[in-house]
């Protein structure tokens, strides 16, 4: 198999390279050449010394490239499951490339509001159910207290946030001068209690 192909799009020439892992060529890249003779040249300065990166002047070697694009085609054509995706996703943060991520279906999935409100209803939540089994004191007056903080503070500052795309900066209170301690409680509470489960 040749180690790339050409193509045109308009006036000027895409390389692609040939990935023997996946066993299948890469994404175009345009070399920026209208003549096919100057746009191998380009394609094999690649091989030789790297392919650029797409907006900088660095280079990535060949071989890490390829390798990406292999593990990119496994993710995209190998049947996954919520499983699967989640061990994807823990191998990331392992190697501290992300910091968070939501699996589809998964309890971090869940809309952040949603959850607060649904842990401050004293009727129906499993935390309130917990302390009051415990002998700990939790009174109604107590969770609709944190509700309504959770509605004026916490409700506008995370809109459409999911709980688990939460980083340790989200869960410092909005600046606005005001104290924060109160509705800091409201959030902190649920957060690490949801943390522990996730």
């Amino acid at each position: 198999m040749r180690r790339f192909s050409l193509y045109r799009r308009g006036p000027i020439w895409y390389g692609q390279l040939y990935n023997p892992k996946a066993r299948r060529y890469t994404s175009g890249r345009s070399t920026g050449e209208s003549p096919r003779n100057e746009a191998s040249l380009v394609v094999a300065k690649w091989l030789f010394d790297g392919i650029p990166e797409p907006w900088s002047s660095k280079r990535r070697a060949v071989g890490e490239t390829l390798e990406v694009d292999a593990i990119l085609s496994g993710i995209r054509n190998a049947p996954l499951s919520a499983t699967d995706a989640e061990k994807i996703v823990s191998a990331l943060k392992d190697r501290e490339l992300i910091e968070t991520a939501v699996v589809k279906g998964s309890q971090g999935a869940e809309d952040l509001v949603a959850f607060l409100e649904r842990f401050w209803t004293f009727d129906s939540s499993p935390h309130v159910r917990e302390k009051l089994a415990h002998g700990h004191r939790m009174g109604r007056r107590h969770c609709y207290d944190m509700s309504m903080w959770t509605r004026t503070y916490w409700k506008p500052f995370f809109v459409e946030q999911k709980l688990g795309n939460l980083s340790k900066t989200d869960l410092k209170a909005p600046k606005t001068g005001e104290k924060r301690d109160v509705p800091a409680h409201a959030l902190r509470i649920p957060i690490r209690e949801s943390q522990n489960s996730l």
